[in-house]
């Protein structure tokens, strides 16, 4: 909620708007009242719960890698996060990861084998980290992962 916060605000903030806006039938004008008002709206409802978990990019992969492995993590297209899984930067072996920020403040990544591959991906931590037990607890309740697709290490 925060970075789209911060986006209109910025939006707001900026004297002249450099994206055409022509293709639409509101002028200038309608769009920062609207804008506006949707600041305004997002302020009521403060303060504002954070997501259950946030992906933070791969720009810090390599310290999961290197982090504490914590569990192995079953996927499959119908479990959650499976679809979110990206090819890792520079990794030339094909490995793909997710790195999450948790609800509960926990930073984890999940990383799995190349496609197609095994059906088992590993969650890890980057230290420093509560310990595994509290972080996997922490993972299962986030992103509602089937406890039972997901086994301690």
């Amino acid at each position: 909620m925060r970075e789209q916060y911060e986006g209109i605000k910025a939006a707001l903030d900026a004297d002249v708007w450099e994206q055409d806006l022509s293709w639409q039938p509101h002028g200038e004008a309608e769009i920062r009242d609207f804008l506006r008002r949707v600041l305004e709206r997002l302020d009521e409802l403060r303060p504002w719960q954070e997501p259950p978990y946030r992906s933070l990019g791969l720009d810090r992969w390599e310290e999961f890698r290197r982090g504490t492995l914590l569990a192995h993590v079953r996927l499959s297209p119908q479990y959650p996060l499976f679809a979110r899984l990206r090819d890792v930067p520079g990794d030339e072996s094909g490995l793909r990861g997710l790195v999450l920020t948790l609800r509960s403040g926990d930073e984890v990544a999940l990383l799995a084998p190349p496609l197609p591959g095994k059906d088992d991906a590993v969650l890890m931590a980057a230290p420093p980290h509560r310990p595994a037990p509290d972080v996997i607890e922490a993972f299962l309740t986030h992103t509602r992962y089937p406890r039972n697709a997901v086994r301690p290490a």
